[in-house]
């Protein structure tokens, strides 16, 4: 199946996504209209925040320092709940009262 038969099959069950059939789009164009469909879909049934390894609660070790927390490289933290923009509320384990945001690429699952 190529995009334009993906794209087709999705309009049968959601009209309201619409390509204009007139103009020839590339197979890159297409693909990139199917992301951005599902994209969306995403954002309307309200699963952003969905990790493959995060959870509020999960324990993780700090790996890195991108966004700027000040977690200590290696500190074993606790997930508190998903924020937006692919960041979580960590809370210190160690240190009382101390909560950052962090990204996945920053820890991983104890």
């Amino acid at each position: 199946m190529n995009a334009e038969e993906y794209l087709k099959g999705l309009n049968e069950h959601d009209p309201v996504f619409e390509i204009d059939t007139e103009y020839e789009y590339t197979e890159r164009q297409l693909i990139n209209f199917a992301e951005r469909y599902h994209q969306k879909k995403l954002k309307l049934l309200g699963i952003g925040g969905v990790s493959k390894s995060f959870a509020s609660g999960a324990k993780v070790q700090i790996t890195h320092c991108i966004k700027g927390h000040e977690f200590e490289i290696g500190e074993i933290v606790e997930i508190v709940d998903y924020h937006k923009d692919d960041l979580w509320l960590a809370k210190s384990l160690e240190r009382s009262n101390q909560q950052w945001y962090i990204n996945e690429e920053e820890a991983s699952v104890c």
